[in-house]
């Protein structure tokens, strides 16, 4: 059962409320929805699309170039400044492929900040394959379900509490203190009992 027949007559109103605020559902191969914000989803989009019109005008102008008569060293340097530059755009459009795979996968693994976590992965032990699954992610990511989960949503989906370190805890207004010998902290507490007027 997909989502659509999943959620009957109210799918079209979600996605057209979502749309709305902004968001994008994407929806991965185990049919278990994935929210996105769209400036994200737009911003990944983008940068793909100018990546491959990049990679190819550079495999065009090599052809082109294969093609033109002339000195054979400046030909031989011009095509080998045009592989180079074409292998780096290779590089880049793989890596920002890689990234945002890698960010998908948190968002399935309820990462608490998808940037946070990618910061953890080691680049060398995964493999974006062709259809697009990351091989070996998800040892790291138990590794680091186990030693770090605060960058995890809990599994029941209540939010974290939380923490505010520093704030000192509120003790109770001494009664035989005048407000002019108190601290701050003291006043703003005696005044919160109601011991001051």
């Amino acid at each position: 059962m997909d989502l659509k027949e999943l959620l009957g007559e109210q799918y079209e109103s979600i996605i057209a409320a979502t749309k709305e605020k902004g968001v994008t559902l994407l929806v991965n191969d185990d049919k278990k929805p994935s929210w996105l914000p769209k400036d994200r989803y737009d911003e990944v989009l983008k940068t793909k699309g100018e990546l491959e019109v990049k990679v190819g005008q550079q495999e065009k102008d090599l052809a082109d170039l294969k093609k033109v008569a002339g000195s054979a060293e400046e030909l031989q340097k011009k095509i080998d400044d045009l592989e180079q530059s074409n292998k780096d755009w290779t590089a880049k459009y793989q890596d920002m492929q890689l990234t945002s795979a890698l960010r998908f996968e948190a968002i399935k693994q309820n990462a608490n900040d998808p940037d946070d976590l990618l910061k953890f992965f080691d680049r060398e032990k995964v493999k974006l394959g062709d259809d697009g699954k990351v091989a070996g992610l998800d040892e790291q990511i138990k590794a680091l379900q186990e030693a770090k989960p605060y960058l995890f949503k809990p599994e029941d989906g209540t939010p974290p509490a939380p923490k505010q370190p520093g704030n000192p805890p509120k003790l109770p207004p001494n009664p035989n203190k005048k407000p002019s010998e108190m601290s701050f902290a003291e006043y703003q507490v005696a005044f919160e009992a109601g011991n001051i007027k």
